[in-house]
This record gives C-alpha cells, structure tokens and sequence, in this order.
C-alpha cells in the first residue's frame, strides 16, 4: 500500500468507484432479468455492493482526518505558538510524505527562527550593555573636572568600550589650524608634540566635515594610527553644540568591524566627552578667576591693614614730632622724653601691626565685654595725640552689644573718622555718640569744622572713605557721608538687628 496521501485516497476512490459502476450494472441486470430468483439475488448483490462502498467512502474519511486534518491541525496550533513568539516545541516528524515534508518545512524554519531570535536578543543585549555602559561613563567623566585627568579617562574608556587596543584624543591648537595629540590609552605613540593640520584629509573630514569615519589604519595619514598594527579604526568629532574642539579615535587589531550600532554608541561617548571638556574648560576658568580674586582679595586687605595700622600711626608719629618740636624750643625736656617715649612705644606698635599684616595674622577680636573701654582708650588716645577734644556719648548701652567683628571694624572707622576730623576738617571739636534705636546700632562721628562739597570729593579716589565704607559692608553696616562747606561733617555707621 502506498505511503503517501495522495495515493491511498487515489486508491480508495478507485475502490469506491469500481463499486458504484458494479452496483449500478446490478441494478440494470436486475431490472432486465425474468427470472424472480435472479432478481433477488441481484439486489442482494447491489446491498452488499452499496454497503462496500460506504465502507470504502468510511474509510476514505478516516484515512483523510488521520493523514490530512490531524496533522494540518497540529501544524497549524504550532504554528500559531511560533507566530506568538513560542519556539520552545519541537515539530512532531509525520509517517507520510506530504505531513512528513511539511513538518521537516516547518520545523527547519522553527530553528532558523529560534536562531534569528536568540542572535537577536545577543545584539540586543550587548548594545544594551553598550548604551549602558557610554552612559555610565558620561556620567563618571562629566563629573570630571580636571582637564588632563579628563582626557585621560576618556580614552581609557573610549578603548575599554569599543574593545580596542589603541585610543587617541586630539585637540585643536588655539589658533585652530591643527590637531595636537592630547591623550592616548593602550598600544601607539603618546607623544604630545605630534600634530597634524586640519587640511589633511582624515581632520577636514572628522573637523571640518563632522563626519564619523570608519577606515583601516594603513590608509591613514596619521602619526598616531600609522604606528598601530593592520585593523579597523573609528573616529568622531567632539562637538559641542556648532563648536569642534577635536576628534576622538579607537583602533582594533583583530578585524572585527565597527557595527553601525557602536558607532551610535561611540559618538554618544564622544559628545559627552566633549561636553565633559567644556566644562572642565570652564571649572579651570572659574579657578583662574578665584585665584585671582583671592589675590586682589589679599591685596585689599593688606591695604587696609596697613592704612589702619602704619599710616595711622605715621600720622600719630607726624603729630608727635610737631609736638616734640616745639617742647624742645620751649626747652621743656621732661616734656620732651615723655613724647619720645609714646613715639617709641608707637613705633613699636606699628612694626608689629605691619610684620602681621604682612604674615596675613590679624589682630585678635575684641571682646564683647570690653568693646567699651576700647573705644573709650581709642578716643582718649586720639584726643592725648591730636589735642582735639573728643566727647564720647553712649546713649544707650545695647549700642555696644556688636559682634566681635563689628567691634573690630568700628574702633577702625572711628580712629580713622577721627585722624580726618584733625587733618582736614580745622575743627575745635569732635564727638563720638553711640546709639541704639529699633533694632539698629547707630554709630555716629561728628564735628565742628569746615565740611566740605560731597558733590566735589570722590569718595571713591579717597582711600580712607572707601576703606571705612569697605570695613562697614563687611561686618554687615551701612556708611553715609553728611557734609556741606562751612556745616561740619557727620560719619554714620549702621548695623542692623
């Protein structure tokens, strides 16, 4: 019996064929014949042939849902599992030629596809890993703010990911005519002197162009890649926003290609790298600018310094000396030693007031306990030395509750309000007054000289008005200046809360 569907349902057609022609050809002998026995026999001859042939049609039914529905049907439902993404079945091997081809059909196509699949899924999941890891390193590197170990890091790991043996980072020089080797990781030269002009052909097409190039080291015209074994090599631009500031590149030795997937995941890295540049340009800047500040800074306060304690001094020494002047004519002697003697301890003050200022030591805080007597002592020294007379008023006593800094800067303005009263102003009085009024501290030096035009002085040219200014804005007050010609003057200092 033949194997195939094809023939046994061709056979049992012809079965129930041949039984339908006997059955008929029965029928018409029966219908002719005379005799009644031979009329009864042919019809039970033409029963028994019909019976056959439902037998045969019967069979014909089994043998076709066995052989042709049973197996459509299974390959049908695992066909449907594999359209669902289910390759986990194995396709069942069939007796016959037909189901047996068509399941071997479908079972190779199962495998391909599981094989599909599963390299799929393996390059899914190693430009995963790719992507992963570029943004893990953008995020290391552009927490980087340190350009040389900046540029070191991005090549390392430049290499690292796109599994190279070599990787180099250009710069542009300041002109912006060539590319200077900045960096570089694994195998090659690291010389920092090696250049190359933008007119070659790999930088106008990476700088000049911003294209990603992909080519093999022997066809560079590189001092870097031309040191490196025969591979494959890919180069980006590092951009950040319109502005190039070079090229990043990574070599391989093996001849593995570089996927256009690792080439996105490679010039992701480089913009990060280009932008962990920037700002790494930029904290350096900003360093720069510190640095700076703090020497002016240190400039500032070694004038001030130096004007409150020398040139104060020297301007008390100055008075000192008119006055030993005129008691050496007078021949008051006794006099005489006691001025030299204030002169010498003045003197002695003034080197170590400089030689701190000098060292960046300060002077120790007042204590808030003694903020009084010290700007009573400042006043009374200022009076014994300028033979001015100086009235202090402490209206109210909260007035001198400051903080040991404000103390500091006032008894500084106040002696230097004071040294200008008496160079300046031909006044036959000053006052000191301290006052405490709603929460403001109110420190006020005035006299009864000859004021001056506010309008025609610039406060800004004189070094003892802004210092004073200066002095009150750090310690957290206010300076005015009231002043008219003929009126006097007022020096006012306010501190808040």
């Amino acid at each position: 019996m033949p194997n195939s569907i094809t023939g046994r349902l061709r056979l049992l057609f012809l079965t129930f064929f041949t039984l339908l022609i006997g059955a008929i050809a029965l029928s018409i002998v029966a219908y002719r014949a005379e005799a009644r026995s031979w009329h009864s026999f042919a019809l039970l001859l033409h029963a028994l042939i019909v019976l056959a042939a439902l037998i045969v049609l019967w069979r014909g039914y089994l043998v076709a849902r066995r052989h042709v529905v049973e197996p459509l049907e299974t390959l049908g439902g695992l066909a449907q599992r594999m359209a669902e993404g289910d390759f986990a079945r194995e396709i069942p091997a069939f007796a016959d030629s037909e189901s047996g081809k068509l399941a071997e059909a479908l079972e190779r196509l199962r495998l391909e596809a599981m094989a599909n699949r599963r390299q799929l899924e393996d390059r899914v999941s190693r430009r995963t890993q790719e992507l992963e890891a570029a943004f893990e390193l953008s995020q290391e590197i552009n927490a980087q703010l340190e350009l040389d170990r900046l540029l070191e890091s991005v090549t390392a790991r430049a290499r690292i990911l796109m599994q190279g043996t070599a990787a180099a980072l250009c710069l542009l020089d300041e002109d912006k005519t060539a590319l200077h080797l900045a960096a570089g990781s694994g195998e090659g030269k690291t010389d920092r002197t090696l250049r190359q002009p933008l007119s070659a052909e790999l930088p106008s097409r990476v700088i000049g162009q911003g294209e990603t190039v992909v080519s093999e080291t022997a066809c560079a015209n590189c001092g870097f890649l031309r040191g490196l074994r025969s591979g494959p090599y890919v180069a980006a631009p590092l951009r950040a926003g319109d502005s190039r500031l070079g090229a990043l590149c990574v070599a391989r030795a093996d001849w593995a290609e570089f996927e256009p997937a690792e080439q996105a995941a490679f010039n992701l890295l480089a913009n990060a790298a280009a932008g962990a540049i920037v700002n790494a340009r930029l904290a350096e800047d900003r360093r720069r600018q510190a640095e700076q500040a703090a020497v002016l800074g240190e400039r500032e306060r070694l004038a001030e310094e130096l004007h409150d304690s020398l040139a104060q001094t020297l301007g008390f020494l100055n008075m000192k000396c008119d006055r030993l002047q005129e008691m050496i004519t007078a021949g008051a002697t006794g006099d005489a030693e006691r001025e030299l003697a204030q002169m010498r301890g003045a003197t002695i003050r003034a080197y170590g007031q400089v030689r701190a200022a000098l060292t960046g030591l300060h002077a120790p805080l007042p204590e808030a306990d003694s903020f009084a007597s010290q700007l009573a002592s400042c006043i009374e020294e200022m009076a014994a030395a300028t033979a001015l007379p100086i009235k202090l008023v402490v209206v109210d006593e909260a007035a001198l509750a400051l903080p040991a800094l404000a103390q500091q800067q006032t008894l500084h303005i106040v002696r230097e309000a004071l040294l200008n009263v008496w160079r300046h102003a031909a006044a036959r009085e000053a006052r000191v007054c301290a006052e405490w009024e709603k929460g403001v501290t109110i420190f006020t030096v005035s006299d009864d000289g000859i004021g001056f035009d506010r309008d025609a002085v610039d406060e800004t040219g004189h070094l003892g008005l802004a210092i004073m200014r200066e002095r009150a804005e750090r310690s957290g007050g206010r300076l005015t200046v009231d002043s008219a010609p003929g009126a006097g003057t007022r020096i006012v200092v306010r501190f808040s809360g």
